[in-house]
């Protein structure tokens, strides 16, 4: 199964729960988000099982109006695939490396244990 079809079968589950009112929305507690003219970019960590951590970095190009949502599946600085599962991220992993360094020097985002991790937000 892709990660395409994947997403695909999560999407539909994610949204049945929701009309069940099995499902509650909340905010990301993980983010850092830097606007640079014509761009904004946005940092997300989430975890799941309580210890697993991954990252979701979204480019928004506002003079395109498009956005470009990638994954870094274990937090360590490595673009996998974009949320749609194509894989052609030559151009975003230096976006995503400046990012990175921006937040730290910021100190919205700390290294740990060979993880990026954006701090919590509230």
């Amino acid at each position: 199964m892709s990660l395409a079809e994947a997403n695909s079968i999560y999407t539909r589950g994610i949204q049945l729960a929701k009309t069940k009112g099995h499902v509650e929305s909340r905010m990301p507690e993980r983010v850092f988000r830097i606007s640079l003219y014509p761009n904004e970019y946005i940092l997300i960590t989430h975890s799941y099982l309580q210890k697993e951590l991954f990252n979701q970095f979204t480019v928004v190009d506002q003079w395109k109006n498009r956005r470009m949502a990638m994954i870094d599946r274990q937090a360590d600085g490595i673009l996998v695939a974009f949320d749609d599962g194509s894989n052609n991220l030559d151009e975003y992993q230096e976006l995503y490396n400046m990012v990175l360094k921006r937040g730290i020097n910021e100190g919205a985002i700390a290294k740990e244990n060979g993880h990026y991790v954006v701090k919590k937000t509230r």
